[in-house]
């Protein structure tokens, strides 16, 4: 199950099929504060160091959010950039964060709010797509 900081009704949520995200689908956190965060599961096929990329929705209600990585549900290690996903409009964009070595199997993404910009009317957090490239 989706889980949040603290207790919360927001949930993950498949969003669509909409226009925009690359695959028709994307997912919602219908955070509205910040500490709120939604666990997204990944599979690595093959161990090794890979280029992390997260595809974003970008829109008026959207939060600033860290982003980590883990291979269980706890114990995430955050990536130091935080990414402001307000945008007057529309707009899909990745963001690249740093190498990170993976093993093979189940890992896990956590999308964490950490506030939101001042022209921003809410928290949400559209995740578009998770991509691997191996270095």
């Amino acid at each position: 199950p989706d889980r949040c900081a603290r207790p919360c009704k927001r949930r993950r949520r498949p969003c669509g099929p909409a226009s925009g995200y690359s695959g028709g689908y994307g997912s919602l956190l219908y955070a509205d504060a910040a500490e709120d965060y939604v666990t997204l599961p990944f599979y690595v096929a093959e161990a090794g160091n890979y280029n992390v990329v997260v595809g974003y929705k970008k829109t008026n209600d959207g939060g600033k959010v860290k982003v980590g990585t883990s291979t269980t549900t706890t114990g995430f290690t955050e990536y130091t950039t935080t990414t402001d996903l307000y945008y007057n409009g529309t707009a899909y964009s990745g963001v690249a964060y740093a190498t990170r070595a993976f093993t093979v199997g189940k890992q896990y993404l956590r999308v964490r709010v950490t506030g939101k910009n001042t022209s921003s009317s809410g928290y949400r957090a559209y995740v578009d797509y998770i991509k691997l490239t191996k270095v």
